[in-house]
């Protein structure tokens, strides 16, 4: 999932234990600090044309939860990472929920199994760090393991007025 300039998804693989575990790591790119997201910033970057760049934990940025939200109401496409302006099929919605509209972000709480992102609306989305099912909706992709074969898993659970 890509969201504008601000915003991309990062994922990875532990191969330690018996079974392969990915993760996921949304981020956003931004041109300027985020006010208010000093312990999300992951760190800085320098682009050639572009210059400094700030890179964020993408669950503490307001337009990432924004296009998140409006992917999830119906309001937005999945986009593809390596074509402009093609829909990327692989990414899945399953919400019958209400809609969450312009909501914004009420606060996040990070645990060691994801991030809770409480809406304005009242709705918690949960951004799974350890891929796994669970919620009233979900966002759900494909992932590449490091032996080429695919995986599907949930990268947003919802949960209303949780």
């Amino acid at each position: 999932m890509v969201v504008s300039d601000a915003g991309a998804p990062y994922g990875g693989a532990s191969h330690s234990g018996a079974e392969e575990a990915s993760y996921l790591v949304p981020m956003t790119y931004r041109g300027a600090p985020l006010q208010g997201a000093d312990e999300a910033l992951i760190g800085t970057t320098e682009h050639g044309v572009l210059g400094k760049r700030w890179v964020y934990d993408g669950g503490h940025d307001p337009v990432l939860v924004g296009e998140l939200a409006a992917l999830i109401d119906g309001r937005a496409k999945a986009q593809a990472q390596s074509v402009s302006d093609q829909e990327d099929r692989d990414v899945r919605v399953a919400y019958e929920g209400s809609p969450f509209g312009a909501a914004g972000i009420g606060a996040v709480t990070d645990t060691e199994s994801g991030t809770g992102i409480r809406l304005t609306s009242g709705a918690t989305l949960r951004l799974v760090r350890a891929l796994a099912p669970g919620g009233d909706g979900h966002v759900s992709g494909v992932w590449q393991r490091a032996d080429a074969s695919q995986v599907r898993g949930h990268s947003v659970t919802v949960h209303p007025g949780a």
